[in-house]
């Protein structure tokens, strides 16, 4: 208990530094519908190889894709039905901790058991939780990733915390896109790129008038990002936009309509490796006053694979 204390307390003032640490934070990976719990899934996460796989009960765990024993990649190998992750090459058995919990080669039970809780046998483990449809992974592993998780909320949705009927969900996409997060946020930070790259959709990129004024809307800070509205308003009907950064990875597109109803464009961006950056976004809106919601944008949503 003592330790667990201390290791809250440095957390706490390293949250309250102003150096960004990219690594004490939670990142999007997947989406839940579209991940295949049957087996393990592999995918990359600030150039560390990871794996994702789910147990008997439901529950997601995150492993260093590699096997302790013979550095074998566990994506290679397969979800038993006792909810154990079996490694393929030697078929040594691991539970959701990332403890040893079989290893056939052993001369008897009790050899066994002394390999088993060897903690050099045992896996990396990665602090996971599953959040509004999506699995987030904490980007250290270790005792003390434990207990800085726990410390850190995700940059979910507010609007989708409380279920109500006036807000309304589209599905998740997710896409790994060949470039790196750096410029995935600046471009989704920009908004005199619309009217130009989204001609016919969102604007015209043969208007002559192209200026837009950036007014914060709360005070740049290094752990909370930034938010600024975007003024004059070109698109009728539309009362207010707001794009706010939250880092490491969210970028919220809101815009209030002048009946009332309100459009989330939520955008993630999780920086997969050197130059790749995987994507997985969604829209939300909230109906206004007679029961509507505003229309979506088909150009996002709907030419997308899931």
């Amino acid at each position: 208990m003592v330790t667990e204390k201390i290791l809250k307390q440095d957390t706490q003032k390293t949250i309250e530094t102003e150096t960004f640490q990219w690594t004490k934070q939670w990142y999007p990976v997947a989406v839940v519908d579209h991940t295949d719990s049957s087996r393990p899934y592999p995918f990359q996460l600030l150039g560390k190889n990871l794996v994702l796989w789910q147990n008997n009960s439901g529950k997601w765990s995150c492993f260093e894709d590699v096997c302790p024993h013979r550095l074998v990649p566990f994506s290679e190998g397969r979800v038993e039905s006792d909810g154990t992750l079996m490694c393929a090459y030697h078929a040594w058995r691991f539970n959701s901790e990332g403890k040893y919990v079989s290893i056939p080669q052993s001369k008897n039970k009790e050899t066994e058991a002394k390999n088993c809780a060897d903690s050099k046998s045992c896996a990396i483990v990665y602090p996971t939780q599953e959040r509004q449809g999506l699995l987030w992974v904490w980007a250290e592993s270790g005792e003390q990733a434990q207990v800085e998780s726990q410390l850190r909320e995700p940059r979910v949705i507010p609007e989708l915390e409380n279920p109500s009927d006036k807000v309304v969900k589209l599905y998740w996409s997710m896409r790994e896109l060949p470039y790196g997060w750096d410029l995935f946020m600046e471009n989704v930070s920009d908004p005199a790129h619309v009217p130009v790259s989204h001609h016919g959709i969102m604007g015209s990129r043969y208007d002559e008038d192209k200026y837009y004024d950036m007014i914060p809307v709360r005070k740049f800070s290094t752990q909370e990002g930034f938010s600024f509205e975007i003024r004059p308003i070109k698109v009728p009907g539309m009362k207010q936009a707001i794009h706010d950064f939250q880092p490491p990875c969210h970028m919220r597109i809101f815009t209030e309509l002048e009946g009332g109803g309100k459009s989330i464009l939520a955008l993630y961006a999780s920086p997969s490796r050197p130059g790749w950056c995987r994507t997985i976004g969604c829209q939300v809106f909230v109906k206004d006053d007679q029961g509507k919601r505003a229309k979506g944008l088909g150009f996002f949503g709907l030419p997308m694979p899931e």
